[in-house]
C-alpha cells in the first residue's frame, strides 16, 4: 500500500520502520516541510518520501499521529481527505496517567473525525506503548490490538496491518461506544501501561457488559 505518515516524532518514525518491513512505500509529512526530514528519509530507506502534508491525499490510508494540541492545524491540509485514517492520537499532556485533556466524556476518534469528514475513520494503535508495536509476536501472545470504526472495509484494512504485526485484532464496534472503551481517560481497556494479551481484553470487556 502507499501510506502516508503524518508526524515525523518518534512514534511516527516507528510507524515509518514498521511498515517498510512490511513492504509498503510510505509518504512522511510534518509541520516543518520536507526540508526538515531529508536526513530521517535517507536513514529509513528508498520506501519513504518526505512531503507536504497536502501530498498525503494520494495515499490509500493516512496514519496520524500528531500532538492532541496541534490537530486542529495539521489536518487542515487534509480537510476534503476520503480514504482511510488511522488515528493513533490521544488527548494527552504529559506522561503521567492524569495527564489528560478531560473531553466530557467524548472519545478522542470523534472530535479528532469531526475535522475530515469525508474520511474513513478507525481509531487504532493509541492503547499500548507503542515501543511494543515491535514486540506483539513475543510471548505472552495471542496480544490483543483495538480496532473501532464505522466503515467495515476501512476496519479490514487496519485489521490485516494488526495482523502483519502479530496480534490479534479486536473489532470493538463503531467509532463512539467501540472507540470509548480504549480512550485515554475513560476506556477501561486503556491505561494499562502494556499490550494486554486476547484474554486479559476478554476479561475486561465481560466485566464491563
Amino acid at each position: 500500500m502507499l501510506i502516508g505518515v503524518l508526524g515525523a516524532g518518534r512514534v511516527g518514525q516507528m510507524f515509518c520502520e514498521l511498515l517498510v518491513e512490511r513492504g509498503h512505500q510510505v509518504l512522511l509529512a510534518n509541520s516543518r516541510g520536507p526540508a526538515s526530514l531529508q536526513m530521517l528519509v535517507e536513514q529509513l530507506g528508498p520506501q519513504v518520501m518526505a512531503v507536504e502534508p497536502a501530498a498525503l491525499q494520494q495515499t490509500e490510508l493516512i496514519i496520524l499521529v500528531v500532538r492532541w494540541q496541534h490537530i486542529p492545524t495539521a489536518l487542515e491540509p487534509l480537510a476534503d481527505y476520503n480514504g482511510i485514517v488511522i488515528d493513533v492520537i490521544n488527548n494527552r499532556f504529559g506522561p503521567n496517567p492524569s495527564d489528560f485533556y478531560d473531553l466530557d466524556g467524548r472519545g478522542s476518534s470523534e472530535i479528532v473525525a469531526e475535522l475530515l469528514p469525508q474520511a474513513r475513520f478507525v481509531k487504532a494503535f493509541n492503547h499500548q506503548p507503542f515501543a511494543d508495536l515491535a514486540h506483539l509476536s513475543e510471548p505472552p501472545t495471542p496480544k490483543a490490538l483495538f480496532v473501532a470504526g464505522n466503515d467495515q472495509a476501512a476496519k479490514r484494512v487496519v485489521i490485516g496491518l494488526i495482523e502483519a504485526l502479530g496480534a490479534t485484532a479486536m473489532d470493538l464496534g463503531n467509532l463512539i461506544d467501540g472507540g470509548r472503551l480504549f480512550s485515554t481517560g475513560i476506556g477501561p481497556l486503556a491505561g494499562h501501561g502494556r499490550v494486554l494479551t486476547v484474554a486479559e481484553a476478554q476479561a475486561i470487556l465481560a466485566q464491563t457488559a
